[in-house]
């Protein structure tokens, strides 16, 4: 068997000689389909080396999305609020419901005790719904920036929330990357092809080539 290259065209060129024409050919084919068997190997694994790196980011960009997930959830529940914004929400809307009520309360009071021989019982019933509007509305503000031994601030709670959901923001974004990052290694591994292509079949000589 002599293979020589021929570097000016990129050529291989297989010579086989045997005892008879059919078994050259059939040398030189079996030889050309074990070239090709390890030019695909060459090729798979190639696309393998593009593509694990690409997988293995994409796998952790996968599992920390799934841990971020996972302690915005816990959060809710140990909380025990399902939006902070929404319930900041609930909690104004309460708020500013219970001040319209305390300015009327109070324009009510003002005119009883500009009444030249007011109604002791209506301005003292007027001072106590006062009072306790006041009250009402200073505990609902309390929920929102003050704690206790058994709760936390609504404002701490919110925090603690947008932080995690900032977090699971952050590795979704990194999962969208890694993503394409893989879909652009793919596109390079397709590009890495090496393949053989037989120029001329192996054919059985008609006489002997050498003497």
């Amino acid at each position: 068997m002599k293979i020589s290259y021929d570097p000016t065209e990129g050529i291989i060129k297989l010579e086989v000689s045997a005892t008879d024409p059919e078994t050259s050919a059939r040398f030189s084919r079996a030889l050309i389909s074990y070239a090709e068997e390890q030019v695909d190997h060459l090729t798979a694994r190639l696309r393998t080396d593009q593509m694990s790196g690409a997988m293995d980011n994409y796998a952790k960009a996968e599992e920390n999305v799934r841990l971020a997930q996972q302690k915005v959830i816990e959060l809710q529940e140990l909380r025990g609020v399902f939006s902070a914004e929404a319930e900041a929400n609930s909690l104004m809307s309460q708020i500013g419901a219970l001040e319209n009520q305390l300015i009327e309360e109070r324009l009510k009071l003002r005119e009883l005790q500009e009444n030249p021989d007011p109604n002791s019982t209506r301005v003292a019933q007027s001072e106590r719904t006062i009072l306790r509007l006041e009250g009402m509305i200073g505990e609902l503000r309390k929920q929102m920036t003050e704690g206790n031994d058994t709760t936390l601030s609504l404002a701490r709670i919110t925090g603690e929330l947008m932080m995690a959901e900032s977090e699971l923001q952050t590795r979704q974004l990194l999962l969208s990357q890694s993503l394409e990052q893989v879909e652009a290694a793919r596109i390079e591994a397709n590009r890495q092809v090496r393949y053989l292509s037989t120029g001329v079949s192996p054919v059985p000589p008609d006489r002997p080539t050498y003497g």
